[in-house]
């Protein structure tokens, strides 16, 4: 099996732009974080509440995929393979459409310099503007 070779700036695009990836998951992280503790402070007990919000969530997101196994399971056993295979690829395509700074981001390491300008305006995009909401509004959350 013959590789094809990898282009030349690959190397030293890798670096920056794996370290740039993660912006936009960060920023939603940090909204979920805002919006749990904003939830929060409208219970007698704030933190009690912020720390049971937290669990809620932190349960739903591990026994989501949990659930979506046994349901792929139960498919598997009943024999339906054809189900199976069409709910993996309508997920994987599911994916890559909620996240296309990841397809950017294979495509830039690749060569292509438009989806290298995308990935990079995106991610500066988001996160310039969660730094002027949080600028604008971050005084009137921290006094929560």
């Amino acid at each position: 099996m013959r590789f094809r070779t990898a282009f030349r700036n690959f190397y030293i695009l890798m670096l920056p732009l794996s370290l740039i990836l993660p912006l936009v998951p960060i920023v939603l992280a940090s909204i979920v974080g805002v919006l749990l503790t904003w939830l929060g402070s409208h219970f007698r007990h704030k933190s009690f509440a912020t720390a049971i919000l937290s669990l809620l969530l932190f349960a739903a997101l591990i026994l989501g995929p949990v659930f979506l196994s046994y349901q792929a399971e139960t498919i598997v056993e009943g024999g339906d393979l054809t189900a199976l295979s069409e709910t993996l690829a309508a997920s994987l395509e599911g994916f890559l459409g909620i996240y296309p700074p990841a397809v950017w981001f294979s495509e830039a390491l690749n060569g292509n310099v438009v989806s290298l300008a995308f990935f990079l305006l995106a991610n500066a995009a988001v996160f310039a503007l969660f730094v002027v909401v949080l600028d604008r509004y971050g005084a009137r959350c921290a006094g929560l």
